[in-house]
């Protein structure tokens, strides 16, 4: 009958609940009220009255964090400050990740002589006459005799005497320890526990920073990260080591990512899209004063090293001070009495009027969060209205006419499970798990490439220091192509080239090592494993850009949290790279160059993202795929 009397009315009954949602939703825009501000928070003036002198002071819609920040001068002293600061911490990241190249070195060794020679070939069977002559290799001892003038063997003895390291027992834990013969691969250790405790840290710290807020996560980390560091190089023996490694790769991650978003929160769009550069350049810088430190103190101790980099970490004494919570994490939580002293601070020392500063905070974040928040209210009331069966949709309507805005919680759960997801959604569909499995080989090719060149340039040609400073150096042009590249290219190309370019130069050097027999031959095999290193530096810092953009909105941070886990397996494989090239010269290389190709061949699955705007939605992703 109700539904009767609406169409003699002549409308029908979905209109009828329509036109009272939209009438209801005018209501709440004249009459909300600020969330998370009070009657008593002198700091933020009546929202109607903001607007009204808004209006007048601003021609721009609200905006968010992101239109008031230009207000201070964005990026201006006081941001500058906080970014030189946060980049610092570069050091640290690059010292803790790649000081095993060092410590961790294996110098050329041969057994120690035996200073009994006669209690020896006793042991055996043999007495010590002039014709038995010991021959010290690099893990074995052997007995030869000459007979007549043929040389004959006669048997073969492990290192009974320990290791004589050519270079010194203080240059590496490897040395000093004799990780080396039987116990080959213990060292390598220590890199791959630092790896797990990376990938525990980044998942750990981040929810942790979420949660907390991220200055008090970076200050912990990056003061425990120098305690770690100092406890590796005090280390009596190789498990206490490994302990404290664990520790590093742990803080390290806490340190990393969150002070990684914190320079990313502090920035607006028109600059944020540089950071990335600017980050590579300066971890390139960091990588090559740990090669600059490490060169002039060769002579010292492995354990004074160690202490070195761990006092990179310094910088910590200065967070207190100078460093402010992230803004953005402070309005996300309505802090808005705190986000106001930071813009006031800011304001001080770039010489703004905070006045007007806070007049713009209150009209592009105060006004719209709450516009954001009734339009995502209303936009649930509306689907529920449309959605439900005719009874439920009046029921709601009336309710909201009555002034009661509150919501079944069942309804609402059920509508707003539409637009979440989570990681089984990625096996559930098959585009996003093809996406998945091609960008995950992707991240580990890149990582094992990328670190497994570092590792293994102590067993190239030519001095190891020199070498590991080179293949810092050659991110540079990496870095530079990549402004370019990305301007004319779009990011499935730029990344399918400069693999190609990695595994091209990676290959010709692994033939130039198995087939070449000159000087000439060795030396272009090293020049081709920069090359190789240009390409693939280049390509993982292309490939930070395009992960977030194939995943949509509600899998774009996990996504990428799985990349970067998933390419911690590739991470526990590399410090047994070096071990492979000790074995065989040119097997690495071969096995980096393959899995470049590999990586290239897939990538042409895979959409190009270049001018589309990000996917909200799994529906919008697979249209790119159609």
């Amino acid at each position: 009958m109700e539904e009767d009397r609406f169409r003699m009315n002549g409308e029908s009954s979905d209109d009828k609940v329509g036109r009272n949602c939209d009438e209801e939703e005018v209501k709440f825009l004249t009459k909300a009220s600020v969330p998370g501000v009070t009657q008593e928070d002198d700091s933020l003036t009546n929202i109607e009255s903001s607007e009204r002198k808004s209006l007048t002071g601003f021609k721009t819609a609200p905006g968010g964090l992101d239109s008031v920040l230009p207000e201070i001068g964005s990026p201006g002293r006081f941001i500058v400050l906080q970014l030189v600061i946060h980049l610092s911490t570069f050091y640290t990241l690059s010292g803790t990740m790649l000081i095993y190249v060092f410590i961790g070195y294996e110098p050329p060794h041969t057994c120690s002589h035996v200073t009994n020679v006669t209690s020896l070939l006793s042991s055996v069977g043999l007495d010590n006459t002039s014709d038995i002559e010991l021959i010290y290799g690099k893990c074995v001892i052997q007995l030869v005799q000459n007979v007549s003038g043929v040389i004959k063997s006669v048997a073969e003895l492990g290192c009974v005497a320990g290791n004589d390291f050519k270079g010194g027992k203080h240059v590496s834990f490897v040395a000093e320890w004799d990780m080396v013969c039987n116990n080959i691969g213990l060292g390598e250790l220590a890199q791959t526990i630092l790896m797990i405790g990376q990938t525990v840290g980044a998942v750990f710290f981040t929810s942790l920073a979420d949660r907390f807020g991220r200055k008090i996560v970076c200050m912990v980390c990056n003061a425990l990260i120098i305690a770690s560091g100092i406890g590796v190089a005090y280390s009596p023996n190789i498990f206490v080591l490994l302990v404290f490694r664990f520790f590093v790769g742990f803080f390290q991650q806490g340190m990393g990512c969150v002070g990684y978003t914190m320079i990313v929160e502090l920035l607006t769009p028109r600059f944020r899209k540089n950071i990335g550069v600017l980050g590579g350049f300066n971890w390139t810088i960091s990588v090559l004063t740990l090669g600059l430190v490490a060169y002039l103190m060769q002579d010292y101790s492995w354990r004074m090293l160690q202490l070195v980099v761990a006092l990179f970490s310094c910088s910590v004494l200065l967070f207190p001070f100078f460093i402010w919570e992230s803004p953005r994490w402070l309005v996300a939580n309505k802090k808005y009495n705190e986000a106001l002293k930071f813009l006031e601070k800011a304001c001080v020392m770039s010489g703004k009027d905070f006045e007007r500063v806070k007049e713009s905070f209150q009209y592009h974040v105060v006004q719209h969060e709450q516009e954001v928040h009734i339009k995502q209210e209303m936009h649930l009331e509306q689907e529920i209205c449309i959605k439900k069966d005719m009874d439920l949709e009046r029921e709601i309507c009336i309710k909201q006419e009555k002034g009661i805005n509150q919501l079944d919680d069942t309804t609402a759960d059920e509508t707003s499970k539409v637009v979440k997801y989570n990681i089984t959604d990625i096996l559930r569909h098959k585009t996003l798990l093809v996406t998945s499995l091609v960008i995950w080989f992707a991240w580990i090719t890149n990582t094992i490439t990328y670190y497994g060149l570092f590792l293994t340039s102590s067993s190239l040609v030519g001095n190891r220091y020199v070498n590991f400073i080179l293949m810092g150096l050659v991110d540079i042009p990496g870095d530079i192509s990549n402004l370019f590249l990305l301007h004319f290219f779009g990011r499935k190309t730029v990344i399918m080239g400069l693999m190609t370019v990695a595994g091209t130069s990676l290959l010709t050097s692994t033939l130039l090592v198995a087939l070449g027999t000159s000087n000439t031959a060795i030396i272009m095999s090293t020049v081709f494993s920069f090359i190789g290193k240009f390409g693939i530096g280049a390509s993982f810092n292309t490939l930070f850009l395009y992960t977030p953009e194939l995943f949509p909105t509600n899998l774009r941070s996990a996504g990428l949290g799985i990349c970067s886990s998933v390419s911690r397996l590739g991470g526990m494989l590399v410090p047994y790279s070096n071990l492979l090239a000790d074995m065989a010269l040119w097997a690495p290389g071969t096995i980096f160059s393959a899995m470049c190709f590999i990586s290239v061949v897939m990538f042409i699955r895979l959409p190009e993202t270049r001018g589309r705007p990000l996917p909200n939605t799994i529906a919008e992703m697979k249209q790119w795929w159609s």
